[in-house]
């Protein structure tokens, strides 16, 4: 009998981290499907986060991926199951649970990242998968809407040790996140972007011009919507920090939240949580410059950093 449908956070991350698990064995999905007496269109259903992967499903896949670390396959078993919230399988086979380790069942963290526009991989996969993004970000510009040399410069500032491989993966999860314009249906986007971000001369002057230029394009487009939330709004729900609201195309999927700090990245899932980040959406949007306002705060930005002071307007 097939799993559960389960929530749609856990089962696109569990596909990712069965993916990097595949990838990590040198396996490519139709060794696995000849190992496992399946086609690989079903291996990659699975890891695309689609329901339907049984226990004895996973544990196959397990063994033959070689992961042995007991606490490793209690992990993502119950992941499976829809029972627990877990943290990232890292590169060397450990498990890294964002945060003290804990929180609710619907709860589950990874740790710190250089991906261009900050999420974990894990959490990129389930983006993909979204038809809907409301998102809050008061210091960065959001990751799907960064150019290239922005988010290059974004990656070698954040992380003080970042390594050349560290600069490229961090662009290669940039590249992803833009992957989701491609789609034949690509989502609906609404994002209120913080002054601070705006102004932020990530990259210098010659990078934030390109970078307003792009957000005044991508504001054109029928599934974008952009608002400026300028620092005279003063106090508001969202000084807490960034977080991302995912719709995904069947209603009965339920939303889901992102959200990160410095020390972690986490995703929640019960309603009163979902509820409260939506609540808090929504005022901050009424409180943000309105759509035509926000375009022209952007063009003058732009025309600032082309030829003059960056001032406060």
């Amino acid at each position: 009998m097939p799993a559960e449908q389960g929530s749609s956070g856990r089962r696109y991350r569990l596909g990712a981290e069965l993916r990097k698990l595949r990838e990590q064995a040198g396996l490519s999905a139709d060794q696995v499907g000849e190992h496992l007496l399946c086609a690989a269109w079903q291996v990659r259903r699975f890891e695309s986060g689609y329901p339907g992967l049984r226990p004895m499903d996973l544990e196959a896949l397990l063994d033959l991926y070689g992961v042995s670390d007991v606490f490793i396959r209690a992990s993502l078993l119950e992941l499976a199951e829809g029972q627990f919230g877990w943290g990232d399988v890292d590169g060397d086979g450990g498990v890294g649970v964002g945060g003290d380790g804990g929180g609710d069942d619907d709860d589950y963290g990874g740790g710190d990242d250089v991906a261009g526009g900050g999420l974990e991989p894990e959490f990129v996969s389930v983006e993909a998968h979204a038809s809907e993004i409301r998102e809050f970000q008061p210091l960065i510009i959001p990751g799907q809407l960064q150019t290239e040399a922005y988010a290059k410069a974004l990656v070698e500032g954040r992380c003080t040790d970042a390594t050349p491989e560290d600069v490229a993966r961090g662009l290669d999860a940039y590249l992803e996140r833009l992957g989701i314009f491609a789609r034949d249906e690509p989502p609906k986007v609404w994002a209120v972007i913080g002054e601070a971000a705006l102004r932020q001369e990530i990259g210098g002057r010659e990078v934030m011009a390109e970078q307003m230029a792009h957000l005044l394009d991508v504001s054109e487009d029928s599934q974008v919507v952009l608002q400026v939330l300028p620092y005279s709004a003063g106090a508001h729900p969202g000084v807490d920090g960034a977080f991302s609201i995912l719709s995904f195309p069947n209603p009965e999927e339920k939303d889901v939240i992102l959200a990160n700090s410095i020390a972690s990245q986490f995703c929640l899932e019960t309603e009163p949580e979902v509820g409260n980040y939506i609540l808090a959406f929504v005022h901050i949007r009424a409180t943000a410059m309105g759509i035509p306002e926000s375009r022209e705060f952007l063009r003058r930005m732009m025309d600032e950093y082309q030829g003059g002071d960056v001032t406060e307007a």
